[in-house]
């Protein structure tokens, strides 16, 4: 059981080292600091303000920053997983509408639909496969009890799993 866990974490790893370099070399610091013409590479329409675009791109370093947290520690980071799930289900999402509706104007945005897609299946795998192995381990919290003498009358019980005392 442990090496298997093991293999998720280290596997989860990889992932999000992924995630982490796609995230800051393809979509982040190319909106934050790249030239027009690589837009035009990429068959982007570039703004004639790129205040949004630099924005944007602003946004998409910082997430991958979040990411290379949780590459550093997957398992103290979990909420980070859990973001990435949202992150790249509503990115998937939102490509896809668009695509189908009023069309994307460049390949670059499939291509992101791929990746965005790829991570939101691995990291859900991932976290519901954690969530069904904390099934049979999850703990409950017991916070002591004070009875209060004015408020309770008679014997006081109180459950604590399986045992009542």
């Amino acid at each position: 059981m442990v090496k298997a866990n093991n293999n998720r974490t280290n596997f989860l790893r990889g992932i999000l080292f992924l995630k982490w370099i796609v995230t800051l070399v393809v979509w982040g610091l190319p909106a934050l600091v790249g030239p027009p013409a690589l837009f035009d590479l990429l068959g982007i329409p570039f703004p004639s303000d790129p205040t949004f675009v630099r924005l944007f791109g602003a946004v998409v370093t910082a997430v991958a920053l979040a990411y290379w947290y949780a590459w550093k520690d997957p398992v103290r980071n979990v909420a980070i997983i859990k973001f990435g799930i949202l992150d790249n289900g509503l990115v998937t999402a939102t490509i896809l509408i668009l695509g189908f509706t009023v069309g994307l104007s460049s390949w670059f945005f499939w291509v992101s639909a791929i990746l965005t897609a790829f991570f939101f299946v691995s990291f859900t795998v991932y976290m519901l496969h954690q969530n069904k192995g904390l099934g049979v381990r999850r703990q409950r919290c017991n916070w002591p009890v004070m009875s209060n003498p004015a408020i309770t009358t008679g014997s006081y019980e109180v459950r604590h799993g399986s045992k009542t005392t």
